[in-house]
């Protein structure tokens, strides 16, 4: 058993049962405690979000995303989850789905220590105004992969796929 007042040891534990066990409903049970007592808990909102995504449950994915994102706006699994939930249920919100995965990925760029420079952003900026300009058309709803320990280069493909590049 976990302690209900151990956030982070109940969180791992949560996310334990999905991934290994495929366990999801458990699992939820244990992000809900973790939220009880620890509403703020960055990881649980994150992860919580994902999970109710992947189950389809588009607006309570939504308002977890949402209260992670207050939390910290610069959350990157968060930017990038909230980002791809845009795609997958709220196509009408392309752009802002590509500024989220946009933000995400410079993030992703700085943390791991990767050299932006202006020709890397302006690349970047031409690629979207390029697309921008085009007729954009939905992307595949099941060829984003998730995880927890985000590379900038998973981001940049979601990004493309977003785009349509």
């Amino acid at each position: 058993k976990v302690h209900p007042n151990h956030a982070d040891a109940r969180f791992r534990y949560a996310r334990f049962l999905n991934e290994a066990h495929n366990k999801p409903l458990e699992a939820e049970k244990h992000f809900q405690c973790v939220l009880a007592n620890n509403p703020g808990h960055l990881p649980t909102l994150w992860y919580y979000a994902h999970l109710l995504r992947t189950r389809l449950q588009d607006e309570r994915a939504e308002t977890y995303y949402q209260k992670a994102l207050q939390i910290d706006s610069e959350h990157i699994p968060s930017l990038h989850g909230y980002a791809l939930h845009l795609i997958q249920f709220k196509p009408h919100h392309r752009l802002a789905a590509e500024d989220f995965l946009l933000r995400s990925l410079l993030l992703s760029m700085v943390s791991h220590s990767q050299p932006i420079n202006s020709a890397s952003v302006s690349r970047t900026g031409s690629a979207l105004s390029a697309n921008l300009a085009s007729s954009p058309q939905q992307a595949p709803l099941n060829v984003f992969s998730y995880s927890s320990d985000l590379s900038s280069m998973t981001i940049f493909r979601d990004l493309c796929r977003a785009m349509n590049l």
